[in-house]
């Protein structure tokens, strides 16, 4: 019988992004082990003093090491995991991107955003320098499994690191977790602004690909909307930038809590999500997840993923007249959220693992 070890060093971190990811495909994979759909041993290895609490059944939690520090958390990647997973000769597996460069069968790489815009990492040189050694690393490993969100993430990473098409396989993203978020709309009390106004959303980080010029832009040509930008500043150098140009009518509110992110997809005209790059873009299938509507770009992996259910723009125009643009026409949300689910991925990554010959 097959043994499984995921790295957890992601579990001293707050869930977003590859975080998020890697928790929500291994909840549904505990799933599967309870119905009896997979049959393998499946551990999850994490730092001694981490504080998250394992909400698996059926996936057994291994403390080893710790992480105390930036130094500490690439010695944990590079030496703890890979070690234990050799030791136990199992199948070592990273989803949120450590990129052991040893010790590692199958690994996830979520997009190329560190070769595709180099300008978002100015100010933090050293942080890219590094990705880009443990990501090079990785892939020159030609027994390794690469697992990627989209098609046109796949082609990325081809496109820079040359991998072969037999070891790239999509694991994509879901929407399940919003099941389990209640919405605080407290937020509304924290934004006394838009009581009794509509109002636009956009959720992520400030970096250029996310393009809030474009939000801005958008701000300044509807003017009886306001707009709201949430999310983490992390490693971003964009924000003093797009603070200088903001409107009267578009609010940064900061990183916020699930719950009131939930509220906010709800109550909103649309989610807007401008990217000029995204490995997969998951805003958009929360907010359709329940009952939202989403504008996105038309550019990048966005259109392989929402097909005719979300509103489309240009990010290179200068904004948009936004009624005008929500007149297009677009399907309901169903296909989508029957393609793209945590179910499915866990699914798609058991196919890879099945495959793998210790």
């Amino acid at each position: 019988m097959k043994k499984v070890i995921f790295a957890g060093d992601w579990t001293m971190e707050k869930v977003v992004g590859v975080q998020r990811y890697t928790s929500s495909i291994l909840l549904e994979l505990d799933k599967m082990i309870g119905r009896g759909e997979y049959k393998g041993i499946v551990e999850i290895l994490v730092p001694r003093n981490t504080e998250w609490k394992s909400p698996y059944k059926h996936i057994h939690v291994v403390k080893r090491g710790k992480i105390g520090n930036k130094a500490e958390k690439h010695l944990w990647q590079q030496l703890v995991f890979p070690a234990y997973v050799r030791l136990n000769r199992a199948i070592g597996i990273d989803l949120a991107q450590a990129l052991p460069v040893w010790g590692c069968d199958i690994c996830a790489i979520h997009d190329c955003i560190h070769e595709a815009y180099p300008e978002n990492f100015k100010d933090h040189s050293l942080y890219r320098n590094l990705y880009l050694i443990k990501v090079r690393a990785a892939v020159r490993n030609k027994r390794r499994k690469i697992v990627t969100l989209t098609n046109d993430s796949k082609s990325e990473i081809q496109k820079y690191y040359h991998v072969n098409d037999d070891r790239i396989s999509l694991v994509s993203c879901g929407w399940e977790h919003m099941k389990e978020v209640e919405a605080d709309n407290g937020i509304f009390d924290k934004l006394p602004e838009l009581k009794g106004k509509e109002f636009f959303f956009s959720l992520g980080s400030r970096y250029k690909h996310k393009n809030y010029e474009w939000v801005i832009k958008a701000a300044g040509k509807n003017p009886a909307y306001f707009f709201v930008v949430t999310g983490t500043d992390a490693y971003s150098s964009e924000i003093d930038n797009l603070k200088e140009k903001k409107p009267e009518n578009l609010i940064y509110t900061g990183y916020i809590s699930d719950e009131e992110i939930k509220a906010l997809y709800q109550r909103c005209k649309a989610l807007i999500q401008p990217s000029l790059y995204e490995g997969f873009g998951i805003p958009p299938l929360e907010a359709l997840s329940v009952g939202g509507k989403a504008i996105v770009s038309n550019k990048s992996s966005l259109p392989e993923i929402y097909g005719d259910s979300v509103y489309y723009l240009d990010p290179y125009s200068e904004g948009a007249d936004l009624d005008e643009l929500m007149k297009q026409k677009t399907a309901g949300p169903d296909e989508v959220l029957n393609k793209y689910t945590w179910a499915n991925a866990a699914k798609a990554l058991c196919d890879i693992i099945n495959n793998i010959s210790l």
